[in-house]
């Protein structure tokens, strides 16, 4: 069996992104929105290629996003609104054709 969907909204989490699922290349969906975790968004996500639908909003997450995201070439939807991230949208991100950002600006100058 694959874990195709994982929603873990609201449910309190705090700590770090764990580097460690990068390794839960079937997933396809992820919410973890509404939680009290803080850090930056982990580059070696960039290994969920299956990725289509992202929800990490209202989580107190900083830093950048991460350029080899651009690999997530099945993301049709990325939600990060609520966050404490900063810069701007890499040019890499210009090959996720599929991808719609809501709640767009969500990154701070």
């Amino acid at each position: 069996m694959q874990l195709s969907k994982l929603y873990l909204e609201e449910n309190l989490l705090v700590g770090t992104l764990p580097q460690s699922w990068s390794a839960l290349t079937s997933v396809q969906v992820l919410g973890l929105n509404n939680n009290k975790l803080k850090g930056g968004l982990p580059e070696s996500w960039s290994n969920l290629t299956n990725l289509s639908e992202l929800n990490i909003s209202n989580c107190k997450l900083t830093g950048t996003l991460p350029s080899l995201w651009s690999t997530l070439e099945q993301l049709s939807s990325i939600a990060l609104p609520e966050n404490s991230l900063t810069g701007t949208l890499p040019d890499s991100w210009g090959s996720l054709t599929q991808a719609a950002c809501t709640s767009a600006p969500f990154l701070r100058q």
